[in-house]
């Protein structure tokens, strides 16, 4: 529960945080989150391939990894001084 809490939490946040300026906080928290999201696909992949996880385990680190290379896709441009299509400017 408190896992689901959390990660409801940072939708919430990345959720609410969609239609802000890239600033050098809103990129630390798009980095944060897909470190976090890809550490998360790997442990939850190591769990269900291990058979530690029911098989709903693949389904949690497919999604983990989709939302990783999501913000990972985000952030690619910002580092190569191209602008961003949700920025605004």
């Amino acid at each position: 529960r408190i896992v689901g809490a959390s990660l409801l939490c940072l939708g919430l946040i990345s959720y609410w945080m969609r239609a802000e300026a890239v600033t050098p906080a809103v990129r630390t928290f798009l980095l944060g989150s897909m470190v976090f999201h890809f550490i998360d696909a790997g442990t939850t992949f190591v769990g269900a391939f291990t058979q530690v996880m029911n098989p709903l385990g693949w389904m949690f680190s497919s999604m983990h990894f989709v939302l990783a290379i999501g913000f990972a896709l985000y952030l690619w441009p910002l580092g190569r001084g191209e602008p961003n299509l949700g920025s605004e400017g």
